[in-house]
């Protein structure tokens, strides 16, 4: 059984932007563990990415992940036993129980197409998001400043990156900074009806 340690804010992170029950693409019920180390998730609409979120072991293909619960918050390390095949894995936190983990078979949507070079080089003015997709953030950026930018495309995804945190002595927004830094969150935009935009400014 092939073992990889990961942050367990990472994961944490990560689980808050893969897909729910209802949706039926099953390998969007995980978390990306991919061989060139980024751990990601999306659920279609909203996708977490955090470069060299682990070490891959040599060989350690694209995997898909889907843990049947999150780590605790007092939880700061995972060590995962992949599963193999059939056979579930385990993922053992630092703090906090043994976390079950099952193997997604398919192949994970191409996410490295959604974040090229110099997409986000140009503002817009005005941006309209579902506000569901807001509150992930302050589960994903505890107590951090975050920044929006959107791409060169008017209705391209909004980039989110963390660029520090609120208070420095907040530890649990510093831990999490530290171990999300690099990071980024990409939402959709939402269509509006420019008239009424018009009306409000």
């Amino acid at each position: 059984m092939i073992t990889i340690t990961v942050s367990a804010q990472v994961v944490r992170s990560a689980m808050q932007c893969e897909a729910g029950n209802k949706e039926t693409r099953y390998m969007l019920h995980g978390v990306l563990f991919a061989a060139n180390g980024d751990v990601v998730a999306t659920n279609g609409h909203i996708l977490f990415r955090c470069p060299n979120g682990f070490k891959p072991p040599i060989g350690w293909p694209d995997t898909v992940l889907c843990f049947l619960s999150a780590p605790i918050v007092r939880a700061t390390e995972l060590v995962i036993h992949a599963p193999n095949g059939s056979t579930p894995g385990v993922a053992t936190p630092d703090h906090g129980t043994i976390i079950n983990v099952l193997l997604v078979d398919g192949q994970y949507p191409k996410y490295t197409q959604l974040i090229k070079p110099g997409l986000y080089t140009s503002p817009v003015n005005s941006i309209c998001l579902q506000s569901d997709y807001l509150t992930k953030i302050s589960k994903i950026y505890p107590g951090c400043l975050v920044l929006f930018h959107h791409g060169s495309k008017e209705d391209g995804p909004i980039k989110i990156v963390p660029m520090g945190v609120l208070s420095a002595t907040d530890d649990k927004a510093v831990s999490a900074y530290d171990a999300l830094r690099g990071s980024l969150m990409l939402i959709m935009p939402c269509n509006y009806d420019e008239s009424l935009l018009d009306a409000l400014l």
